[in-house]
């Protein structure tokens, strides 16, 4: 149908008959050709809005169950794998700590750590226990078999060690470090077959204990140690530091210390192929954070350390005398980190057997 305008409101304009559907009427005033451009821009907008309505539908659907390969959507996936999580049997793993050469409540650590990963050193159980705690080396949990490993840390650390997707434990931070004992193993296999496993704690520090021939002046207000050659971090696999690094150590003198020789002890974790570690005392006329810092005097010694074992050092360090070192070496202790064995049903107890006797002192003069 074509539109027409009245008369009144046609008289002043030219005679048009036309739409964008049908051909002008009146060659004279529209030519033919535009109209058929017309048609062609309406017949293009209509098939747009054909499209648009088509598209608008579709994302309005909600979303498809299968994808195109007809596999299922990662939500029904993961609620499958929830089920057959639920459904799997689980046997109980007790860890169990036995102390072999430690005086009753006398412990040298007051921290327990279990950890159970799975293949990827991811965590799947963490336990912290305090050695004030009633039940503290005694541990159950459950677990669906499988091959894991098994880590304990004995510490008295402020922090607590994070053990990452590697099989590296970080341990120790600025004025954060003690002594440390540790058990791994690498095979641990849950199943139906199998018998005990047992893991023996071993001492992985190296204990630098310094003592001054001389004593601390009145002046003296703080002490700060470096040392850099020892780790902060344990390696799983054997016990070893990870890599050489700083640690720092820092105190303010009370004035019960003054008058008598400075005593620092210091640990750190040995890395495999460096038997020296530097460090170095600096003492401080102004207390730790003093916004003037005045200094006494700073001294650097060359240590040897071995794995498990006390560097016993003393030296002149207030005063001028000095002494050439004398030094005594003797082997570590480094021990099994445990056995490779398949739990049984039901029950599996691990039993922690630990050696806290150091296993040894070098005794040195710097």
């Amino acid at each position: 149908m074509a539109w027409v305008l009245s008369q009144h409101e046609n008289e002043v304009q030219d005679k048009r008959v036309e739409s964008v559907w049908f051909p002008c009427a009146d060659e004279g005033s529209t030519p033919s050709s535009s109209t058929n451009v017309m048609i062609m821009k309406a017949i293009r907008f209509t098939l747009f809005a054909i499209v648009m309505s088509a598209l608008s539908g579709l994302t309005s659907c909600e979303k498809a169950v299968f994808d195109e390969e007809g596999s299922k959507t990662t939500e029904e996936s993961q609620q499958e794998t929830n089920q057959e999580d639920s459904t799997v049997s689980k046997v109980t793993l007790v860890l169990k700590v036995d102390v072999t050469r430690a005086a009753e409540n006398s412990l040298p650590w007051k921290t327990l750590q279990f950890e159970v990963l799975d293949g990827l050193f991811r965590s799947v159980v963490h336990i912290k226990q305090s050695v004030d705690d009633e039940n503290c080396g005694t541990a159950s949990v459950e677990l669906a078999p499988g091959t894991y490993y098994v880590a304990v840390l004995a510490h008295s650390l402020i922090g607590e060690p994070q053990i990452n997707n590697t099989h590296y434990v970080a341990m120790f931070s600025k004025n954060d470090c003690s002594d440390v004992f540790y058990a791994f193993n690498s095979n641990v296999i849950v199943g139906k077959a199998g018998g005990l496993v047992e893991l023996k704690l071993h001492r992985v520090t190296s204990l630098i204990r310094f003592h001054s021939k001389d004593v601390i002046p009145q002046e003296v207000k703080s002490v700060i140690v470096r040392c850099s050659g020892g780790s902060q971090s344990i390696n799983l696999l054997d016990g070893y530091g990870v890599s050489s690094e700083n640690q720092t150590l820092s105190f303010n003198v009370t004035d019960s210390m003054r008058g008598k020789p400075l005593e620092v002890d210091f640990y750190t974790i040995k890395v495999s192929k460096k038997n020296e570690v530097n460090f170095n005392i600096s003492a401080y006329k102004s207390e730790l954070g003093a916004s003037v810092i005045s200094s006494y005097k700073t001294k650097e010694y060359t240590i040897p350390i071995t794995h498990g074992r006390i560097s016993d050092c003393s030296a002149y360090f207030f005063t001028d005398g000095s002494d050439d070192p004398e030094i005594n070496t003797g082997g570590g202790d480094d021990g099994e980190n445990g056995n490779e064995n398949e739990t049984k049903d039901g029950t599996t107890s691990f039993v922690v057997k630990v050696d806290t006797a150091w296993a040894g002192i070098d005794h040195y003069e710097l």
